[in-house]
């Protein structure tokens, strides 16, 4: 798949953005069957953080340099929403949400 699309799991996830050489690449939004989701950017099935996403749009050949993804888990400032519709708005390291003094595991 190539272009704009949708993709649903048998788990009950879906997957609504931009795919390129059938991955998730582009800008897209993950729903997990809980309801918890994610909107931003993709690089080939990784969800990457939103400020070097749009630093990253406008100098694709970056890609060779930074790594931003840890092997799908949040990691920096972001927004993450549970599925009782919390949200989670903050810092995230390697995957787990962090308020200042306690570190919360999600997911």
């Amino acid at each position: 798949m190539h272009g704009r699309g949708v993709y649903s799991f048998a788990t009950g996830a879906i997957y609504d953005g931009e795919f390129q050489n059938s991955q998730f690449h582009g800008v897209g939004s993950y729903r997990w069957a809980d309801g918890a989701h994610y909107n931003g950017g993709w690089h080939f099935n990784r969800y990457i953080l939103s400020i070097l996403w749009q630093i990253l749009r406008l100098k694709s050949y970056l890609w060779n340099l930074i790594v931003v993804f840890f092997a799908v888990r949040m990691h920096g400032d972001g927004l993450y929403v549970d599925k009782d519709g919390v949200e989670w708005r903050g810092r995230f390291v390697n995957g787990k949400y962090d308020n200042g003094r306690i570190f919360h595991t999600l997911r």
